[in-house]
């Protein structure tokens, strides 16, 4: 890294800096969505409603790390007559040489826990789906099937006891 300038070494230090900004949201997005995954099976509690709300929270706040990220990516081209936008967190890594290990470390940490809050995202998804499709089944077996004429309301479904 000594061929680079003081202000490119400062950039680097800045772009980890927003780097590990990034993974922390991410850690919160997937802490929130374990929360979430955790309150499917209770639907009666508030629980997946508040985890919902602050999981929009945080990602409501993604633009402005986007933005964050952009400003520190353009900043560093700038210091190496480079466009922001041609810039990666690999390709600076190496073009930093041993000086890019912080950030190579920082990447590698953000590509983890971006995987895992996506595998977990999905697998929420799955969940709700079920939980969804089984409470219809639900419904239309209480309920009745709703393509069946009704000429007696009594016939319609079957009593449950809906006390749990």
């Amino acid at each position: 890294m000594s061929g680079l300038t003081e202000g490119a070494k400062r950039q680097l230090g800045r772009l980890v800096a927003v780097v590990r900004d990034e993974i922390a949201a991410h850690e919160r997005l997937d802490a929130l969505l374990a929360q979430q995954e955790a309150s499917v099976a209770r639907p009666s509690s508030d629980a997946f409603r508040e985890a919902t709300l602050a999981i929009e929270a945080e990602l409501a706040r993604a633009p402005h790390r986007t933005q964050k990220r952009e400003t520190a990516l353009k900043a560093i081209g700038a210091e190496l007559g480079v466009a922001g936008a041609a810039l990666t967190l690999t390709s600076l890594a190496e073009r930093f040489g041993a000086g890019g290990d912080a950030l190579r470390d920082e990447r590698d940490r953000l590509q983890s826990i971006a995987l895992r809050t996506q595998a977990r995202t999905r697998k929420v998804a799955a969940l709700v789906r079920v939980h969804r499709e089984v409470t219809r089944e639900l419904l239309q077996s209480a309920l009745g099937d709703e393509d069946e004429p009704r000429g007696d309301v009594l016939s319609g479904g079957t009593l449950i006891d809906a006390e749990v």
